[in-house]
């Protein structure tokens, strides 16, 4: 039962996780570019907007899914097997913040030192094994806690990266966190409350309006919260130009 509801949440984190990917694919070449080419200012934005941009947009996909994964898995399977719905939900969460790290490791391989941070990453990783079997041997905890433990230590090996990475190109870990780490943690913080407050209806009524109603919420705090002043301006500029061609 427990393979079953970790097999249908993988599928599910692969359809999801495919559009950050893609999206980060497309600038990774720019990041090794800027680097070889020293421009070390264009690539510290390129990795700082692509972390902000690629977490924007997977919790765009994530948070409606998350909200109604009881209802989209029914539909979808009609009987769910156990433990699904959480293990659904928690390898979403995972997958948000594993978009943080896309273009940060872009960095890392431009720079070609990457035995050491490696190493500790991959040691960090592995942790995830003997504290879930001895969790799970203990006999006291559900399956779920495997996912909980997942999430935990990969929270953990983000702030590793960050603090051997960005010094390897450059890049203050204070602006770093400015930019990307604080804004990220506001709106999460926000869609957690939204979350445990607010438990859609199981139909389609329901999940259509709690979607449409989630990411509106998630759009206006990106805008509110997640962008600069000068993103904001960037945005408002590039939007009345789209509307004013469409005029003509």
């Amino acid at each position: 039962v427990v393979n079953a509801a970790r097999g249908v949440s993988v599928q599910v984190q692969s359809a999801v996780t495919r559009f950050a990917t893609n999206f980060q694919m497309a600038l990774n070449p720019q990041i090794t570019k800027s680097y070889a080419a020293n421009n070390l200012d264009y690539m510290h934005k390129l990795v700082l907007y692509s972390s902000k941009y690629a977490f924007f947009l997977m919790l765009l996909l994530s948070f409606p899914i998350i909200i109604n994964a009881e209802y989209i898995l029914g539909l979808w399977l009609g009987n769910v097997p156990q433990y699904t719905v959480a293990f659904v939900r928690l390898t979403l969460v995972i997958s948000t913040i594993e978009s943080l790290k896309g273009s940060v490791l872009t960095s890392l391989h431009a720079t070609g030192r990457i035995r050491k941070v490696q190493i500790i990453e991959s040691c960090s990783l592995l942790m995830i094994v003997p504290i879930s079997y001895l969790i799970l041997k203990s006999g006291v905890a559900a399956p779920e806690s495997v996912f909980g433990v997942y999430l935990c230590v990969e929270l953990f090996t983000q702030m590793l990266r960050v603090r051997f990475i960005l010094p390897l190109i450059g890049l203050s870990t204070s602006h770093y966190l400015k930019i990307v780490v604080v804004p990220l943690s506001l709106i999460a913080t926000i869609l957690v409350v939204l979350f445990f407050f607010y438990k859609p209806e199981p139909d389609l009524g329901s999940f259509v309006y709690s979607s449409l109603a989630g990411d509106c919420v998630i759009m206006l705090l990106v805008y509110i919260i997640g962008l600069s002043k000068s993103e904001r301006l960037f945005l408002i500029q590039k939007v009345r130009q789209t509307l004013s061609l469409k005029r003509k």
